[in-house]
């Protein structure tokens, strides 16, 4: 019977912690740039091992540690095998392009249309803008009767700016590298299909309603009463 009382306590215990975690946006983080849930219309960039393309962001004063990243990546019929990166790249400043590689968030084959890439914790300067980008590693190559070329995956995007978007970090546009770092070319008509999750360094445990906090606490009552009246129903028969 002792053994039935330590789970009953131990239920009990689990159902007030429960209650206390508290609830976040989403699993990933609070979402400070995307536009995942706008309409794709058809635009794509593709990105090869000599072609890298890269989709801005910024940070807020609150939101400047990166937890998740989203991207919508297809295989349009050219990918045969390799590894691609997903990097957050330092800008040269607001609308001048990506400076330097920061941090490679993923390095791996393709995962499929949705890459998701969770569990960071990438703490960047507050306010100031940064960029994802795509890379090939070392995509195989494409190879036909007559000739071989690059193999690569495509980023979709988005044309114009007249867009559903979301989040206080969201910068508009995309840009292109021929495989150099120190050379990049503006897109202004475009933007890639990407969410950024962020934590917030403000966050603080928030404080319990005191009417649910008395229902928590009458729940825990409760039971606990229920473990007293078996345990004294053990003694009587024993």
């Amino acid at each position: 019977m002792a053994h039935h009382v330590r789970s009953w306590a131990i239920a009990a215990l689990a159902a007030f912690a429960l209650f206390m975690v508290p609830i976040t946006p989403t699993m990933a983080g609070i979402v400070l740039s995307s536009n995942m849930e706008a309409t794709w219309q058809g635009s794509y960039s593709q990105f090869e091992n000599n072609l890298w393309i890269a989709a801005p962001f910024r940070t807020t004063s609150d939101l400047n540690t990166i937890t998740g990243v989203d991207l919508r990546i297809d295989n349009r019929g050219d990918y045969t095998g390799g590894n691609m990166a997903i990097d957050i790249w330092t800008s040269k400043g607001a609308n001048l392009g990506p400076a330097g590689l920061l941090s490679s968030i993923y390095n791996g084959g393709y995962p499929g249309s949705l890459v998701s890439i969770s569990g960071l914790s990438l703490t960047l300067n507050p306010g100031t803008e940064y960029f994802v980008v795509a890379r090939g590693v070392n995509f195989n190559d494409i190879d036909n009767e007559f000739f071989s070329s690059p193999g690569g995956l495509a980023w979709l995007g988005l044309y114009g700016n007249n867009f559903t978007h979301s989040g206080t970090g969201f910068v508009f546009g995309s840009w292109q590298s021929a495989g150099d770092p120190d050379s990049w070319n503006p897109s202004n008509s475009d933007s890639f299909k990407m969410t950024v999750y962020a934590a917030s360094s403000n966050s603080s445990v928030p404080e319990i309603d005191p009417a649910m906090g008395s229902s928590a606490l009458s729940l825990v009552a409760g039971v606990l009463a229920m473990i007293e009246q078996r345990r004294r129903r053990a003694t009587l028969v024993a």
